[in-house]
C-alpha cells in the first residue's frame, strides 16, 4: 500500500470498521496465499500482497462499485496476477535458457496434473453435446477476443449475456464435482494399489 489511507479504505471495504476489516484483511490473505499456492504459482505471499495493493489502488478509484463478497472481487484479481506471474516467468525462462541448461534442475511432481486433465476429460464427455460446446466456447480466446467471442455466444443463444454467465457458472460448477469426485476416486485406487 502506499499511503495508510489506502490501508485504511481497503479495510473499510473488507469489514464494517478497521477492527473487524483487520481480521477480514489476514483471512483474506491466507485464503490468497492458499489460492496461489494451489494455483502452482510461485511467490505465493508476494503475489497475494500484489493483490490487495491492486484492490486497494482500485476501490480508490471514482466510480467503483462491487457490492457481494470482497473475495469474490479478491479472487477476480488474483487470477489476473497469477496470470501475469506466469507470462512473466516465461519470458524470464525464455530469456535466460542458454544459461539454465549447464544448472542441474529439481524434477517437477507432475503427478496430480495427469489424473486431473483425465478427470476434466471424463467430466466434459459427460456433459450433453450442446452443453460442453457451451462451456469450452464460452472459455475460447484471450482478452477481446475472448469477450467479443461471449457476446457473440450469448446472441446466438439468444440470451443476454448475464444469462450466459449464470448458465456456464452453473455448468462449471457441475463440471467441478464431478472432477472433484473423479481426482478423489483416482486417489483412492493409487492408494489401492
Amino acid at each position: 500500500m502506499k499511503t495508510p489511507g489506502d490501508l485504511e479504505n481497503l479495510l473499510l471495504w473488507l469489514g464494517p470498521n478497521t477492527d473487524a476489516g483487520a481480521l477480514k484483511y489476514i483471512e483474506v490473505r491466507q485464503r490468497l496465499i492458499a489460492l496461489f499456492q494451489f494455483r502452482g504459482c510461485s511467490g505465493p505471499e508476494e503475489l497475494a500482497d500484489q493483490t490487495l495493493d491492486r484492490t486497494a489502488r482500485a476501490i480508490l478509484k471514482p466510480g467503483f462499485v462491487f457490492e457481494g463478497d470482497p473475495m469474490a472481487y479478491l479472487r477476480g484479481v488474483a487470477r489476473n496476477v497469477c496470470l501475469e506471474s506466469r507470462r512473466k516467468s516465461r519470458i524470464v525462462g525464455q530469456d535466460v535458457s542458454h544459461e539454465v541448461d549447464s544448472v542441474p534442475q529439481a524434477p517437477v511432481d507432475n503427478s496430480g496434473i495427469e489424473p486431473l486433465f483425465l478427470c476434466l476429460d471424463r467430466c466434459l464427455a459427460q456433459l450433453a453435446e450442446d452443453k460442453r460446446t457451451l462451456l469450452l466456447r464460452y472459455y475460447q480466446g484471450e482478452r477481446s477476443a475472448k469477450i467479443d467471442g461471449r457476446l457473440d455466444l450469448a446472441q446466438e443463444r439468444g440470451m443476454e449475456l448475464n444469462a450466459l454467465r449464470i448458465q456456464v457458472f452453473r455448468l462449471r460448477n457441475v463440471v467441478r464435482q464431478c472432477v472433484e469426485r473423479c481426482c478423489a476416486d483416482s486417489r483412492e485406487i493409487v492408494r489401492l494399489t
